[in-house]
């Protein structure tokens, strides 16, 4: 295995979660400490990978210093950034410029921008709050309403495909969302497709009871979309 840190002094995270009965995160501990061990040196030494990858994909458990090198040094690389959380999101306020794709949901979104977004017409303002900063590619994701999302070509409120049986778990439906939209943009997929594509892969996590779906694959999300 190449270009993956190995630490010899801090153990792998570790992250536990008590859900509501939506089964949405109620109250959390975690053990990331590791994380910080991604620091500016170990992503300099691996630079010439990020810059010639596709696209590069962070979040905010990662060290400011650390986020801050990767919004300055990709050069052309397109920087996707998941917010984690209303407390971490703040760490990339002053870093919007070089993001090209935000994910948040609408607590994190509020955090970074201080704009309410839990009506449409209130989520055009936090959208242009963002654009003018510099971010290309908004998405706030909605729960079981769906996302809205904005870009220089529209916005809009994608609502899920198929509500399909929810396992009670919302664990790493986010995570799957962001991967969607990784591969639409590696694969040039228009903008409702790729949100269309997102939204199903978040479908498909949502229905297993593991946080990481082991039925995930490209096939079975065509087929949710269907």
């Amino acid at each position: 295995m190449q270009h993956v840190l190995v630490s010899d002094s801090a153990p792998t995270s570790s992250y536990v979660s008590t859900l509501d009965r939506s089964g949405d995160m109620h109250v959390a501990i975690n053990d990331m400490a590791v994380i910080e061990e991604l620091s500016v040196g170990v992503l300099q030494s691996h630079q010439s990978i990020l810059r010639e990858a596709e696209l590069v994909v962070a979040d905010t458990n990662l060290p400011v210093e650390a986020l801050t090198w990767l919004a300055e040094s990709l050069n052309k690389t397109p920087l996707f950034i998941d917010t984690v959380s209303a407390v971490k999101a703040p760490k990339i306020r002053s870093l919007l410029g070089s993001i090209h794709t935000l994910k948040a949901n609408e607590p994190e979104a509020e955090a970074l921008s201080g704009i309410s977004a839990r009506r449409q017409a209130d989520r055009r303002r936090l959208a242009d709050w963002f654009h003018v900063r510099g971010v290309e590619r908004l998405f706030v994701t909605l729960g079981k309403r769906g996302v809205f999302y904005s870009t220089a070509g529209g916005q809009g409120l994608e609502k899920p495909t198929q509500a399909g049986e929810s396992s009670g778990n919302t664990g790493g439906a986010g995570d799957a969302f962001l991967a969607g939209l990784a591969l639409a943009w590696i694969e040039a997929q228009p903008l409702q497709e790729s949100v269309r594509f997102a939204l199903a892969a978040a479908g498909l996590t949502l229905s297993d009871d593991a946080t990481s779906s082991i039925r995930m694959s490209r096939s079975a999300v065509e087929r949710a979309m269907a």
